[in-house]
This record gives C-alpha cells, sequence and structure tokens, in this order.
C-alpha cells in the first residue's frame, strides 16, 4: 500500500505542483500511520488488460456538497495484463482559490496531452 501511495502522492506532485493541496497520505509513506487502508483501496475487480499501455495514472478532483474538496489518484500498474486499479486519498485542498487553481490545471492538462478522465 505505501508504495502505491507514494506513486499516486507523487504524480499528483508533478501533475500540480508542490503546495498545491494540504497532503493527507504523507503519515502512510513515512510510516507513521500504521493504517493507510483508509487512505488507499483498489477497484473490487481488476480491469481487462489495455494493449500497448504500461502503466495508468489519473489524479482527480473530488467535491462533494459542503465538504472540503479532495485531490486523488488513480494508479493502475502492468495495465497490458489485467490488474486492479488503485485509488488514493493523496490531500485535500483548503481554499476556493486554490480549488480553481487545480481545476483549471486538470482541465489544461487534459487538453493537452489528451488523456481520458
Amino acid at each position: 500500500m505505501r508504495m502505491v501511495a507514494k506513486i499516486g502522492y507523487g504524480y499528483a506532485i508533478a501533475e500540480l505542483g508542490y503546495g498545491s493541496f494540504r497532503p493527507l497520505i504523507l503519515g502512510a509513506i513515512l510510516k507513521e500511520d500504521g493504517n493507510p487502508s483508509y487512505l488507499v483501496g483498489q477497484n473490487e475487480k481488476t480491469e481487462p488488460p489495455e494493449p500497448g499501455a504500461a502503466h495508468i495514472l489519473r489524479v482527480k478532483d473530488q467535491s462533494k456538497l459542503g465538504k472540503k474538496p479532495i485531490i486523488t489518484s488513480e494508479v493502475r500498474l502492468f495495465s497490458t495484463f489485467q490488474t486492479p486499479t488503485y485509488h488514493v486519498i493523496v490531500g485535500e485542498i483548503d481554499s476556493p482559490e486554490q480549488h480553481i487553481a487545480i481545476i483549471e490545471k486538470l482541465n489544461n492538462r487534459r487538453m493537452v496531452n489528451n488523456f481520458p478522465s
């Protein structure tokens, strides 16, 4: 779980920039949190193979009315085989300004790189 947490956190930092959200996963990564299972999980079923795709990484903004928005990462390793997709709760967004900036970054990344979301 810690390895998946590191990958998800690192990818979120690479996409959104250091300091763009308040990390929630660091305790699990640094072994300060003995049970990271409430921050790292996986789909119930494994996905079918995706030819030509080595690893699939995505960053998502999860917003719910009345709650602080959170940043999650999806991590699917060795996707050319039948493997699971892991979900990592990476961090929390503290201000509306941060949230707007993150939404703009994610939208621009999708348009420029043409990544599916």
